[in-house]
């Protein structure tokens, strides 16, 4: 994507300057695109726990006009779950990130013209200022990921699946939320203090 569209406040002469310092292999200089990934982290270990660390674009969204690339994916990532021995139903959390729209998308999955929960049994782990921020409708407005805010996060929220935490919060004795804003107003990262089987 070009890189006003992934950093939208950033002052295009400082933009400039920070693009001059980018690795190789991230920027296209005569294109002028920026190369990203976007990944699900999975998460198991011995006592049960079977963790989703963001969950992607998911199926059959409307993300246009802001990321046609997006838009209406049809893609394996379910089938690429089951082959590493996953069902929705193993799923015992998933944490977003942040709320945005390829963070959050396989959050839910399509039913019957319904968007529901894909991950039935998993409580959702969510930032609280981006949950309280997409409830008043003041998050990072684009008109693809308001979208993806109904399709994907409040039908969580209206299934009581979600929980809302703090930076800082602590999921596991290994595992804990670390703010890093800057792309999105709650966003974070996740620290592990140990090695964990992935």
């Amino acid at each position: 994507m070009p890189p006003p569209a992934m950093f939208t406040t950033t002052d295009p002469q400082y933009l400039a300057k920070l693009l001059e310092r980018t690795p190789a292999g991230s920027y296209d200089k005569v294109a002028n695109q920026l190369y990203t990934s976007v990944h699900t982290w999975l998460v198991r270990d011995d006592a049960g726990l079977v963790l989703l660390i963001d969950t992607c674009f998911g199926n059959l969204k409307n993300r246009l006009p802001t990321h046609p690339f997006f838009h209406m994916q049809q893609n394996d990532w379910l089938s690429k779950l089951a082959a590493l021995g996953v069902k929705p139903d193993d799923v015992t959390h998933v944490i977003n990130t942040h709320l945005h729209l390829d963070h959050v998308g396989w959050n839910t999955h399509l039913v019957n013209g319904v968007w529901k929960p894909t991950f039935t049994r998993a409580r959702h782990i969510m930032p609280r200022l981006e949950a309280d921020l997409a409830k008043a409708g003041k998050l990072k407005p684009m008109e693809a990921n308001d979208r993806s805010i109904v399709d994907s996060v409040f039908p969580i929220m209206d299934a009581g699946l979600a929980d809302f935490v703090e930076p800082g919060f602590q999921f596991a004795s290994d595992i804990r939320l670390i703010p890093c804003y800057g792309h999105s107003p709650g966003c974070c990262s996740l620290k592990s203090q140990v090695d964990r089987k992935v």
